[in-house]
């Protein structure tokens, strides 16, 4: 449906590829080799903003946990891996995908999605 490649923002590193896509279960966001700079309290956040970088933009988005994350489903997962959107969030307005810290407001890392 739609992917997007990760960059790192606030002197943060961030990287892999992450797609929004779909099965006979759902809707889910599909991570591929995905690395980033590890913090306290950043999270997943799905946004209709294509370069979330600001806390109203994460505000307008939703937040997507990620089973396996630490604390209950901060973004702490590397590598490869798959991640079921949240009930209520089909994805459809989404343009971003944001590693955000929720602690100090601040951007890890961005990716736009773009239709395939």
């Amino acid at each position: 449906m739609k992917r997007g490649e990760f960059a790192g923002k606030d002197g943060h590193e961030c990287s892999g590829t992450v797609e929004l896509a779909e099965d006979a279960e759902g809707r889910f966001l599909q991570f591929r080799d995905f690395q980033m700079t590890q913090g306290p309290d950043v999270y997943c956040y799905l946004t209709p903003d294509a370069d979330p970088d600001t806390k109203a933009q994460i505000a307008a988005g939703r937040r997507v946990r990620i089973d396996g994350g630490a604390d209950g489903g901060e973004l702490t997962k590397t590598g490869t891996f798959a991640q079921s959107l949240p009930a209520g969030v089909d994805g459809d307005d989404a343009n971003g995908v944001a590693a955000w810290c929720d602690d100090f407001s601040v951007p890890f890392g961005a990716a736009t999605l773009e239709s395939v």
